[in-house]
Parts: structure tokens; C-alpha cells; sequence
């Protein structure tokens, strides 16, 4: 169960970050 919480915790933290560095992008360029 630890390896698992840290897998979807990492995939999160994943997705997250590059949700935020798409937004930013859309921002420079928009």
C-alpha cells in the first residue's frame, strides 16, 4: 500500500506540475 500511495502521489505531483508549466505557457503565448 506505501508504494502504491507513493506511485499516485508522484503521478500526481507529476500532473501538477506540468498542468502549472502548460498554463504558464498559455499564458506567455496567449
Amino acid at each position: 500500500y506505501r508504494t502504491l500511495g507513493a506511485r499516485l502521489l508522484g503521478e500526481w505531483q507529476v500532473c501538477r506540475l506540468e498542468g502549472e508549466g502548460l498554463a504558464r505557457l498559455a499564458g506567455e503565448n496567449g
